[in-house]
């Protein structure tokens, strides 16, 4: 238990606990092979299994999906009576957009994996024979250059993993080693080349009532002779918790990779030059929630990471400072938050702060000769991206319930961030100060009615510190008032929503003859879904928005505006619903919709309206949820539009999303 556990901690406790700070100073929190990902056994793509595709045609646009998760079983080995499986996961969007030309954009990641259980290994654990192929296509007709990446993998391996079955919560562990061979194709040079890799897992593994989880992987892959790719990543997590509701965890983890790929300089004609990309990444995060009492509880969240990226050429290039150099960028991230929470029987409170602070340094190294004229400019444009980032945060939430039927919550934020710049040809050095601040009260008159109003509000003062950028300095102001309604009734329903905002953005320079000018923006909507059920089958529902919004130019030290432009907009639905028993759901009606912006200050002789466009579209919605767990949605409207001042415009749009249960 915590309470005496975190006082009287055994020995070999307290040297358990000292390895988890050391891992803590040398781990990241995310790590993954990417170069192994497309052999990697896939998350679960669709939920459940099965298939998921869909099409969207808005104008000359159409969005293509096509999804697949399919896992068949075969052949009963009497091994612990387990069946192999074979699986297919598929991850496919495209995009054709028509207009004088077709541009056509696919992206489409894929794999097909079969998993065979070959017999029992000793102590317990079942050996399972894998075979995966995996294919990795992205083109874009509009692109040059980088338009078309191919990768095409295969491999086979064993796994060894526990024998009996086992909850996700329960001990587990698993390893697994492959290999096989890859297929790329970038910049229309195409190679072929061996790979290796291997992942080990360790699941809820209870020491001294720790409980740990480990990953590790680690892969290898030679595309040619000029090209080597590699991976190895490590992460472990601990967590501990009480019968009380307290839990700490701990995690740790560090990543390496190697990158060599092909890359074009400008100017430098053929052979392509071999660029290398070297990340290392070290870190840690933990998060700690300690139940001090019934009352009172401190909670805690943190991230250290250090990382380093190396970028360099295989060789120098004649006429190519920068392929004769080696360039770092250098990270230091800590981000730490505490805060303090009191639960009440009518009121809760919780208060904090953080402190998140990042630093970034580059540095240019010489790897062949090279001049000193030319290292240094190297070297000067590599220290204008250094900086710093700090921010100190507080904040405070509650919530209230004076009586039954009442509840209030309150908000509150405020950060400082600063962000500096060594080098004097950077003038991106700044301060901003923001402050937010919310208030909502609800009061529930029955079970059908609930009434509340809205309250915030938002200060953002930025300063730019060099005087190259000070005509940027600006103070940015929103308030918002909101009242809402929510009607809940047997036969109606609404959430009637209306909402007030004003904004004001104040430059320092907001003089009318000023290239940037302070401005002003408000704002009026009104928000509702209404449903009407006619019967159990029949409904009619009316979703709308309505807006109205003005802007202005804003001159603070007259405390005056210039007011310039005033738009209304709305868009409204009525549809009405029939659902059988038969899984079956169509609805049909039309919707309307209306744009019309206008000058507010006009001369004399001059048309006000700006823009303006109205539309009216008959509308379907068709869906299909049959009790097997498969879903069809069919929906799509046919646009008219009439733009002013005699422009007429057809929109068609057809959207359908089907799921497949296997």
């Amino acid at each position: 238990m915590l309470k005496s556990g975190f006082k009287k901690i055994r020995l070999h406790q307290a040297v358990l606990a000292t390895v988890v700070t050391i891992l803590i100073l040398i781990f990241p929190r995310f790590v993954t092979a990417q170069d192994l990902l497309p052999l990697m056994e896939p998350p679960q793509i669709v939920p459940g299994g099965g298939l998921y595709y869909g099409v969207d045609k808005l104008a000359s646009t159409f969005r293509f999906t096509g999804n697949a998760d399919v896992q068949v079983p075969f052949i009963a080995t009497g091994y612990s009576g387990r069946s192999g499986w074979v699986r297919f996961a598929n991850v496919y969007y495209g995009t054709i957009f028509r207009t004088q030309t077709i541009a056509v954009r696919d992206d489409e990641t894929a794999q097909l994996s079969l998993d065979l259980p070959i017999g029992p290994g000793t102590g317990g654990f079942l050996m399972s024979g894998i075979a995966r192929g995996a294919w990795i296509v992205s083109q874009d007709s509009r692109s040059v250059g980088l338009s078309s990446l191919k990768r095409g993998s295969g491999a086979v391996g064993v796994r060894l993993s526990e024998l009996s079955d086992v909850s996700p919560n329960a001990r587990s562990w698993q390893i697994e080693a492959f290999t096989g061979a890859e297929a790329t194709t970038q910049l229309g040079v195409e190679a072929t080349g061996s790979l290796v890799g291997g992942v080990a897992t360790i699941n809820h593994l209870n020491l001294d009532d720790w409980y740990i989880s480990a990953r590790g992987l680690g892969g290898w892959h030679k595309l040619d002779a000029a090209r080597t790719n590699s991976d190895a990543d490590v992460r472990i997590d601990l967590e501990r918790s009480t019968l009380e509701g307290s839990v700490l965890t701990i995690g740790a983890g560090a990543s390496t990779l190697r990158r060599q790929y092909f890359t074009k300089i400008s100017g430098i004609p053929a052979p392509l030059a071999v660029e290398n990309r070297n990340e290392d990444r070290i870190g840690s995060d933990f998060n700690l929630d300690y139940k001090i009492n019934k009352v009172f509880s401190f909670g805690s969240v943190g991230m250290l990471q250090a990382n380093s990226i190396q970028r360099s050429y295989g060789q120098a290039i004649a006429d190519v400072p920068i392929s004769a150099v080696s360039r770092t960028l250098a990270e230091f991230v800590v981000d730490i938050e505490g805060r303090l929470s009191l639960q009440l029987k009518q009121m809760n409170l919780m208060g904090g702060g953080s402190i998140f602070v990042r630093n970034e340094s580059n540095t240019v190294a010489p790897l062949n000769s090279i001049g000193e004229t030319e290292l240094n400019t190297i070297r000067l444009q590599e220290s204008q991206r250094d900086n710093t980032t700090s921010r100190l945060r507080l904040f405070a939430r509650a919530l209230w319930n004076p009586a039954e039927r009442d509840t209030i919550t309150a908000e509150w934020t405020w950060w400082l961030l600063r962000y500096d710049t060594p080098s004097d040809l950077n003038n991106d050095d700044r301060d901003e100060l923001n402050a937010l601040a919310k208030i909502r009260y609800s009061h529930t008159i029955s079970e059908l009615l609930i009434v509340g109003v809205s309250l915030s509000s938002q200060l953002l003062h930025t300063v730019f510190l060099r005087s190259t950028n000070s005509e940027q300095n600006n103070q940015n102001g929103v308030i918002r008032l909101s009242p809402f309604v929510f009607i809940r009734g047997a036969v109606v329903s609404m959430m009637p929503t209306f909402e007030v905002l004003a904004n004001y953005t104040v430059y320092d320079f907001e003089s009318q003859g000023a290239t940037i000018r302070s401005y002003g923006y408000r704002k009026i909507l009104y928000r509702d879904s209404v449903i009407i059920r006619f019967t159990p089958s029949m409904s009619f529902e009316i979703p709308s928005v309505v807006q109205y919004f003005e802007t202005s130019t804003l001159l603070w030290s007259d405390f005056s505006e210039l007011p310039s432009n005033g738009t209304l907009e709305y868009i409204t639905k009525f549809l009405i619903f029939s659902r059988s028993q038969t899984a079956w759901e169509v609805g049909a009606g039309i919707r309307l919709y209306a744009f019309k912006q206008r000058r507010l200050m006009v001369p004399a002789g001059e048309s006000s309206l700006t823009a303006s466009v109205r539309s009216w579209a008959p509308e379907v919605d068709i869906r299909y949820s049959p009790s097997s767990g498969s879903t069809l949605i069919l929906s799509g409207y046919y646009e008219f539009q009439t733009i002013e001042p005699n422009k007429k415009v057809e929109i068609p749009r057809l959207a359908m999303q089907a799921r497949v249960a296997l």
